[in-house]
């Protein structure tokens, strides 16, 4: 007789287990990914750059300080600082160093 109950308690556990584990595994979240603000197109950019120069600035002076590379090179090594990005802000430095044009 206590095999014939033992048997309904382990099925009935076993699909608890599962539905709990199933939930959890419904609940994760596929890792997302964070990107920087989308490069402005070719016009934001010629505007940008004829503002600054009306203005006679380097730079927005709304914006944050720029991030300034390492004295050296990129690597830490002797030359010129590499892996230029897109302007993503009126800055005529970063304009100037947009591979984009």
């Amino acid at each position: 007789m206590s095999a014939s109950h033992s048997l309904p308690r382990r099925l009935s556990r076993l699909i608890a287990a599962a539905c709990i584990a199933s939930a959890v595994a419904g609940c994760a979240s596929s890792p997302s990914t964070v990107e920087g603000p989308a490069p402005a197109t070719r016009d934001q950019k010629l505007a940008w750059i004829l503002w600054l120069e009306d203005q006679r600035l380097l730079r927005d002076p709304s914006l944050p300080p720029p991030d300034l590379p390492a004295p050296g090179g990129a690597a830490g090594g002797p030359g010129p600082a590499t892996g230029f990005a897109p302007a993503t802000a009126p800055d005529l430095i970063a304009l100037a160093r947009d591979p984009g044009g």
